[in-house]
């Protein structure tokens, strides 16, 4: 590119973030014919939260037959709701297939955009101190970017070991462990039924009772997997589905099915066998006031 007011353009268009919506803004680039841009993340590799997030159990609450991009569909999720490693492994998969890994540049952090009216054209400084310059900046930052810590008066105190769930750190065995989770919501949830056999003790700190609702995440089994491959008409009309299924549930609006949910989420806690616990676990706002959660493993963690 030529210079503009004397400033270079380093990349016509400047992408910040290399999860599903930095991968999927290079694809239609590129599909449309524009070759020059740039990728910037601060991780290692693709994948946005499914880079980071790698604690046990980690998986969708959106069903992979929709939580995949609609000109590329996977006909061989192993179930309704992808875990991670399944997840990562087709991100990564679409940005072999059409070419965007030379586009990105990796463990590179973002620390100030700024626009020049005057030359239009946006100036990418990065953590390191190089400085980019672009006619378009397109944010694919995400929402769960920055890990959130309690602030509990003495947690820096605490001399034992201690992580973030979205910084698992693998390297800590937890067999034989008394341990605490802080929080449950929608990692704890998943986590926990994993750990629940490894630890000696195990303590959870709960704020407010979420709606925790059945999830039906069974495996497909073979012949479910096999009619996916050889009519991937099946898949798109799963997609389908799911699509109008989750604008129903996003409106909040349907009275009738909102009830039955949460009467599913309700006969899930009477199967704990202790009143105290079973009050503990018991929301008390209506289903959708919060993010609502969904595991078919979690509360038999009670029993």
């Amino acid at each position: 590119m030529g210079e503009i007011m004397n400033n270079t353009i380093d990349q016509e268009v400047l992408i910040i973030g290399a999860g599903s919506s930095g991968i999927c803004m290079g694809i239609q680039l590129k599909n449309a014919g524009i070759e020059d841009f740039m990728i910037l993340d601060k991780a290692g590799g693709v994948g946005g939260t499914w880079y980071h997030n790698t604690y046990p159990g980690a998986e969708c609450d959106v069903q992979s037959h929709l939580y995949s991009f609609s000109f590329e569909p996977k006909l061989d999720w192993s179930r309704p709701f992808g875990g991670q490693a399944e997840i990562l492994e087709y991100l990564n998969f679409c940005t072999d297939k059409y070419g965007i890994r030379e586009h990105i540049k990796f463990n590179t952090e973002v620390a100030s955009i700024t626009w020049n009216d005057s030359n239009e054209v946006w100036t990418t400084v990065t953590k390191s101190g190089e400085s980019i310059c672009s006619r378009i900046v397109v944010s694919a930052l995400g929402m769960f970017n920055n890990i959130v810590w309690p602030k509990i008066k003495g947690r820096e105190l605490f001399s034992g070991e201690h992580f973030h769930s979205a910084r698992w750190n693998h390297d800590i065995d937890l067999h034989g462990k008394k341990v605490g989770v802080i929080g449950i919501a929608a990692s704890a949830i998943q986590f926990v039924p994993e750990i629940v056999d490894r630890v000696s003790e195990l303590h959870l700190f709960q704020r407010t009772a979420n709606w925790v609702v059945p999830k039906n995440n069974t495996p497909y089994t073979e012949q479910e997997l096999l009619a996916f491959r050889e009519e991937p008409s099946l898949v798109e009309t799963s997609r389908d589905e799911t699509y109008r299924l989750w604008n129903t549930l996003a409106t909040f609006t349907e009275k009738e099915i909102l009830s039955k949910i949460e009467k599913s989420g309700l006969a899930r806690i009477a199967e704990v066998a202790d009143p105290k616990t079973r009050e503990a676990l018991t929301p008390q706002h209506p289903f959708g006031c919060k993010r609502p959660l969904f595991s078919d493993v979690y509360y038999p963690v009670f029993q």
